[in-house]
């Protein structure tokens, strides 16, 4: 149905107006979304906008699949489980309650290569891609999205290596700070 409404609205060449809570409808046959949170308009956007700049926690975790991973701004600053180069990036932030990160941001690495020391929980193969939960001491739960050629056992001790540059940072009331 997704194709013949996308086919539809290329041959018609209109504004078409279509309702939905499935967000990957929503992405892929949108050329702007509306997000509504309880009845109130959240963002308005293209996808590729909403999932890059989500203006909130509740766009930042609406759109995507997996959802990004939140970790609470003083449970990883706090932490004894992260390196020096991410302490000193989060030092540069102010009024941060949460820190966000897509799965496909973070990277598997060795044990003492990553920002982050963690043990996987669940490895879930999905075909071309595997999602990962890991056990990320007080940050708890970490959700990756890697490679499916990747050779990954439960109880495995590894690092994640984050992408600093795709972290976002939201405040109190969940206002994303870098837009």
């Amino acid at each position: 149905m997704r194709l013949e409404l996308a086919k539809l609205h290329q041959e018609l060449k209109a504004t078409m107006i279509y309702v939905t809570h499935d967000q990957v409808e929503a992405m892929t046959l949108a050329d702007r979304i509306v997000v509504l949170d309880s009845g109130s308009i959240s963002q308005i956007g293209t996808p590729k906008n909403l999932y890059e700049m989500p203006q909130n926690l509740f766009v930042a975790q609406f759109i995507g699949s997996p959802k990004m991973n939140i970790i609470k701004f003083r449970d990883i600053y706090n932490s004894s489980n992260i390196d020096q180069e991410l302490r000193d990036f989060l030092l540069t932030k102010k009024q941060v309650a949460n820190i966000g990160i897509r799965p496909e941001h973070i990277k598997i690495v060795m044990n003492s290569k990553g920002h982050v020391k963690a043990t996987t929980d669940v490895i879930e193969y999905l075909g071309a891609d595997t999602f990962v939960i890991v056990n990320a001491d007080t940050l708890g739960g970490v959700r990756i999205r890697c490679e499916s050629n990747s050779k990954l056992e439960k109880g495995l001790k590894i690092g994640l290596k984050f992408e600093l540059s795709k972290i976002h940072f939201f405040d109190q009331e969940g206002i994303n700070l870098d837009i």
